[in-house]
């Protein structure tokens, strides 16, 4: 595809192009804007590399080589050009040290990747470009604005084709749709928000039969409920690891108050006005923050007063409003919103009764499955990279022995239940080891329905304790 454009526009600078669940995209700066209009142009020209049959040959090259052909434009082109390969330079930059720097020749067409692909552009059976988007460069709103062209190829015509009608499903099936048609909800952008949903009432009847499901299953299993405030101090989010770097780019920016000496009075005040204020003698500032996750707010419950083992496992769950800030290009409908209910819970227990608890958790997902006749789901289990426990790359919490435990234990429990799983390198809450619970629909799309994760350090980091038979004090999981 980026062969085809070049040959169309050969002012086209290209940025990052991977492969995606149904498809490919590249990312591409232009004068040009392109259209539904352009896509049989473009595909004519593809048709046309596919049919010269070009190897794709890979060439490891030093980063010195990479950084030359990057400033002399050859990078992500079908030869040099005055203007540098601006947005491969800043592509370089991402790649560590010590991971080898590799090149993709596809006929004259030279470009950045790691790869795979098939051996020849011959090996290409049916494709297609499906649709064009804006995206920011690396996915950062104060980088450049790119034209983001999306295409999708399969071994034949019939894949193809059965694709295409799978799509066509899904939009007659189309959630936004529906709920606009049905009156279930709406998303008023211009007075309350994108990704803030009104709830209308035939909507919110759904809503309270669903959540009333819930309640019911959880007293049943011994869940008990509680509820938090929407807002929160930023002391409790920085206790439990999610700021000042882990989660601060998914949360609202902080409220800031001036409050004197005694508490007793608050006023809001500007950032710009913070710093002032902040040396003011009678009074501090004190952040707050919309609430991201319930996860902090039931930690102080359960911190609220003296614990004993005879209380474990307490199960404490709650429909809690959480607000986060996903980017506007992410947000899609009811899926991904700024304001959501969560139904949380936090399960404090021994260490020795992970096993039954965790399993229980997965029958009440069995259950709900039966309910709503989700017949294929997988648990995806995602553990962390014992290289980034330190240093500048750091993503998960320093802990090397409790990461070892606690993910034999889930792998363990897993193996031993029967459930279907797969394990996912590298993708671990910071605080410890996940587990998504990924459901298919009706057309074949994969959704991540829950997701459970265990925490073996933010209890410690809260002070969270129970007094055990021997009236010693312990650190519940």
């Amino acid at each position: 595809m980026a062969t085809a454009l070049l040959r169309l526009w050969p002012d086209a600078q290209f940025a990052s192009g991977p492969p995606v669940e149904n498809g490919f995209y590249y990312d591409v700066e232009l004068s040009h804007r392109i259209t539904p209009e352009d896509f049989p142009r473009i595909e004519a020209e593809m048709k046309q590399e596919i049919q010269a049959n070009h190897p794709f040959e890979k060439i490891v090259v030093s980063r010195e080589k990479a950084l030359t052909d990057a400033r002399s434009g050859r990078l992500g082109a079908l030869s040099e050009r005055s203007a540098p390969s601006k947005f491969k330079i800043g592509n370089l930059e991402d790649i560590p040290e010590s991971e080898p720097i590799s090149y993709y020749q596809n006929g004259d067409f030279i470009d950045l990747c790691a790869g795979p692909h098939v051996m020849r552009t011959g090996n290409i059976g049916a494709f297609k470009i499906t649709h064009v988007a804006s995206a920011y460069y690396k996915g950062d709103e104060r980088n450049p604005q790119l034209q983001r062209i999306y295409g999708t190829a399969f071994k034949n015509k019939t894949e193809m084709e059965a694709y295409f009608h799978m799509l066509e499903e899904a939009k007659r099936r189309d959630h936004r749709k529906i709920g606009a048609e049905m009156g279930l909800f709406v998303i008023d952008t211009e007075y309350v928000g994108s990704g803030l949903p009104l709830w209308l009432p035939k909507g919110a009847a759904i809503v309270e039969e669903l959540e009333k499901l819930a309640k019911e299953t959880e007293f049943a299993a011994g869940y008990v409920r509680v509820k938090t405030p929407h807002i929160a101090k930023e002391k409790l989010y920085l206790t439990s690891g999610h700021l000042p770097l882990l989660y601060a780019e998914s949360m609202f920016p902080p409220m800031e108050l001036s409050e004197d000496v005694e508490g007793s009075k608050a006023v809001a005040v500007k950032r710009d006005e913070a710093a002032t204020a902040s040396t003011n003698h009678e009074s501090r500032i004190t952040r707050y923050y919309l609430k991201a996750m319930n996860c902090p707010h039931h930690h102080r419950i359960f911190a609220a007063q003296p614990r004993s083992y005879r209380e474990l496992p307490l199960r404490l769950a709650e429909y809690g409003a959480n607000y986060r800030y996903e980017q506007s290009g992410e947000l899609f409908g009811l899926m991904r919103v700024r304001c959501l209910n969560m139904n949380d819970a936090h399960i404090y227990c021994q260490p020795e009764k992970f096993a039954e608890e965790f399993n229980a958790v997965n029958e009440m997902y069995l259950k709900y499955f039966k309910i709503f006749g989700i017949q294929k789901y997988v648990m995806r289990f995602s553990t962390h990279d014992p290289a980034r426990l330190t240093g500048d790359n750091a993503k998960f919490v320093n802990e090397p022995a409790l990461w070892k435990q606690t993910e034999d234990m889930v792998r363990d429990t897993l193996e031993n239940s029967g459930i279907n799983y797969v394990e996912v390198p590298n993708e671990a809450a910071f605080y410890g080891p996940k587990i998504d619970v990924q459901v298919w629909s009706v057309i074949g799309r994969e959704f991540t329905l829950a997701t459970n994760q265990v925490d073996f350090a933010v209890p410690e980091r809260f002070g969270l304790v129970y007094k055990d038979r021997e009236n010693t004090e312990k650190t519940p999981l």
